[in-house]
């Protein structure tokens, strides 16, 4: 398998390179069982979940976030 090189990697555009990580990303979300989470990340996200069910009051929708940060109109 031929990988492009750092050099090659930094000759492309900024919005070739997000493609490039879109494109990788999508790749592990096809098997996301095969990755595997670390005792920390385990506890990180179990932690985020209590939050998240006691307080849902305190999220916002990706939609509104993005509004907020001035993504979307």
């Amino acid at each position: 398998m031929n990988y492009p090189t750092r050099a090659e990697i930094e000759e492309l555009s900024p919005d070739e390179r997000l493609r490039l990580i879109g494109d990788v990303w999508d790749t592990l979300n096809e098997t996301p069982e095969s990755l595997e989470l670390s005792d920390e990340h385990c506890a990180l996200l179990d932690q985020r979940l209590d939050q998240l069910e006691k307080n849902p009051e305190n999220t916002i929708s990706r939609d509104e976030m993005l509004r907020k940060i001035g993504k979307t109109n």
